[in-house]
């Protein structure tokens, strides 16, 4: 356990330990483990072989449903191969050309009637050996409207059995630097054969819920109700790959200190709850040179190329000194079980580039029995104990704003606005090749985090019959039920775990993306040569200002 005794600190940080730590905390991939946690969806953990579950009949449940899972999996792509979809297939030639026309636009009360341009549309046949035929393809115009020629006679052939629509999204891939249309499928539905007479069959007008806006935030979100029915896009499986190693074990550690922390407040240790999730740097840096991470120099060298990635402004009477400031609770909704005081501190440069804190202040109430938000405290080295305490509550404070801040809403939020309006007008452009691999998947993890992270307890899912979706359906959803019943009592974990509400952190977030402005914006200059993350702010950004140049010119 880390210790907080001022004694034990010691200032200098030994660069082969930092090395070795480094190494030793690099997340790496391994899936080699006995029932390993899986995510169905975003919305359901698979808690399988877990501290959360002993019962021997709930882990021979988790096997049988895993291997019903692989069986399952093997006949999908099994079927997929022996009856393909060849979506740039040629299209059949027949003596007499029919056309099925019809038009599609955005469903929702905002977006009633408004079309889709440029969509792929497909009408397809299949064969009773089921193998598919492509009748007619193309894609809708300006005013969503589609008009596909097939041949009537193919499409009315002795060997058809079923006709069917479909509606795809346009993606991109690469082949080397050559790009290459794909397409993914978003809706369908099903043409009757008998009404296939004459030479014209309308659809008439097709609506879609296609990257849809929530109405109930205030910022830029898009509609996802179900993660596994009706999300705009799905993660690839190296997205789910990722997901299965470093979320949800994490998560379901969290789930299960909650659980015994709810039946034994006294249940659990500061000791044992770090033991049980994987060892940060901080951790390992502590474990080395005991107290290592207490000084000032570890202080200063967090801000500065750490997780905080603090913005320095020049002290204006001294130029060696600089400032940095952490917004706290402001006047955001908080609960009264944890302080979020705002920070300003004050750093001095040393002669080899590295900042060392001076001055701390802290604005805020720092006790449950203080009730001003006005209220100021400063402290100094000269201040021992409290000192330390200080720092502390600096970065804490650090952590919830860099991470709420910077990386949900001036990240995530930020880049889920740009992908809803992209994929709702780009698709034939050539600046959706540029912007779509960035935009891919984003709204899916956002999706993750108000549920994971930031909603309000989730209940638990009405119950399913075995009439809505077949007796397999019935019994995964049962299983599922069952063995993850935990993650569906436990709430967001920051509004747990800080002094924001739920409530409190959509307010911040709504003003944080209200002043979010790109024009003219540069990364943050290096301040010496070990500002680390400045140098890679900077290179990063020429980089991607290059390829976007090369991209276009």
């Amino acid at each position: 356990m880390i210790q907080n005794d001022a004694e034990h600190i010691q200032e200098s940080i030994p660069e082969s330990a930092y090395k070795k730590c480094q190494s030793e905390t690099e997340p790496r991939y391994n899936d080699q483990v006995f029932l390993p946690p899986r995510l169905r969806s975003i919305s359901h953990l698979s808690i399988g072989r877990s501290r959360i579950i002993s019962s021997p009949v709930t882990i021979m449940l988790e096997l049988l449903y895993r291997l019903f899972m692989c069986v399952r999996d093997f006949f999908k792509k099994l079927w997929y191969r022996l009856s393909p979809k060849n979506i740039d297939a040629p299209v059949i030639e027949g003596e007499i050309k029919s056309h099925i026309v019809g038009r599609i636009v955005f469903s929702g009360k905002c977006d009633v009637n408004k079309p889709i341009h440029n969509m792929k549309v497909v009408f397809w046949a299949r064969t009773w050996l089921f193998q598919w035929r492509k009748l007619g393809d193309g894609i809708t115009d300006h005013k969503g409207e589609f008009d596909l020629a097939y041949s009537l006679r193919a499409a009315r052939s002795w060997a058809i059995f079923q006709h069917r629509f479909e509606i795809y999204q346009t993606i991109y891939s690469y082949d080397g630097e050559k790009r290459k249309y794909r397409y993914s499928l978003f809706n369908s539905r099903k043409v009757k054969g008998s009404d296939l007479v004459g030479m014209r069959y309308n659809l008439r007008t097709i609506q879609l819920y296609y990257w849809e806006y929530r109405s109930d935030t205030d910022v830029p979100r898009v509609v996802i109700k179900d993660h596994d029915k009706d999300a705009p896009q799905y993660y690839s499986q190296g997205r789910q790959d990722a997901m299965n190693q470093q979320i949800i074990p994490i998560e379901l550690t969290k789930l299960s200190h909650v659980e015994k922390l709810h039946n034994d407040p006294n249940s659990l240790s500061i000791e044992e709850i770090q033991n049980d999730y994987p060892i940060n740097l901080t951790v390992c840096m502590e474990r080395k040179i005991l107290g290592i991470t207490r000084g000032d120099d570890w202080f200063g060298q967090r801000m500065m190329n750490g997780m905080y990635a603090a913005t320095f402004i020049e002290d204006k009477n001294n130029p060696q000194d600089y400032w940095t400031r952490l917004y706290g609770a402001c006047n955001y909704d908080i609960n009264n079980e944890y302080a979020f005081p705002s920070v300003n501190i004050k750093f001095t440069m040393d002669s080899e580039g590295n900042m060392k804190p001076k001055e701390i202040h802290l604005k805020g109430p720092l006790t449950a029995n203080d009730h001003d938000s006005e209220s100021s405290q400063r402290f100094t080295v000269a201040d021992g104990e409290k000192w330390q305490q200080a720092k502390r509550v600096a970065r804490v404070t650090g952590a919830l704003a860099t991470e709420l801040d910077d990386h949900f809403a001036g990240t995530h939020l930020v880049t889920e606005q740009y992908a809803i309006a992209a994929y709702r007008n780009l698709r034939l452009s050539p600046i959706a090749a540029l912007l779509f691999p960035h935009l891919k998947e984003v709204v899916l993890i956002n999706h993750a985090a108000d549920s994971i992270l930031i909603g309000p307890a989730k209940p638990a899912p009405p119950p399913s019959s075995i009439r809505d979706g077949g007796i397999i359906l019935w019994l995964e959803d049962r299983i599922l039920r069952f063995t993850s019943k935990i993650a569906f009592e436990t709430g967001g974990y920051i509004p747990q775990a800080s002094a924001l509400t739920a409530k409190g952190i959509s307010q911040r977030v709504r003003d944080l993306m209200g002043v979010q402005d790109w024009k003219n914006w540069q990364p943050m200059q290096p301040l010496s040569e070990v500002h680390y993350f400045a140098h890679a702010q900077n290179a990063y950004w020429d980089l991607v200002c290059e390829y976007v140049d090369d991209y276009i010119n």
